[in-house]
């Protein structure tokens, strides 16, 4: 991925009609990535790729419903799972119940003198 001064740069070359391996080593690339570069109508910005856990196929539905009671607890729902035939690590649980987690916090806010908080440890 090259940013869209250095493609500005690789296009205003080439239309001075600057050879692709010419324009390659003026900008420290390589002749591909020019040729790929000359194919782009215009400077694209970087997308990454998400990709869906082919892992958690079937168990969408579930972790989705069950959530909730366990209170979004990746560790919890991982158990119940694993008991029901998934093979995938506790990872791909943990990093598909974080935005539901988030989605179900809810923050409230108090009055000053209110409330309080303690760390007895």
């Amino acid at each position: 991925m090259v940013k869209a001064d250095l493609w500005h740069e690789i296009h205003s070359r080439w239309k001075l009609k600057e050879t692709k391996k010419a324009i390659a080593r003026a900008v420290s690339l390589d002749v591909r990535t020019v040729r790929r570069v000359l194919r782009q109508e215009a400077p694209r910005a970087y997308e990454r790729v998400r990709k869906g856990s082919p892992l958690l196929t079937g168990f969408e539905e579930r972790i989705k419903r069950r959530g909730a009671a366990v209170g979004y607890c990746a560790q919890a729902i991982y158990e119940e799972l694993r008991a029901q035939g998934y093979h995938g690590g506790y990872d791909v649980v943990r990093r598909f119940v974080s935005p539901l987690r988030e989605e179900a916090t809810v923050r409230f806010e108090t009055l000053p003198g209110r409330q309080g908080q303690a760390d007895w440890g």
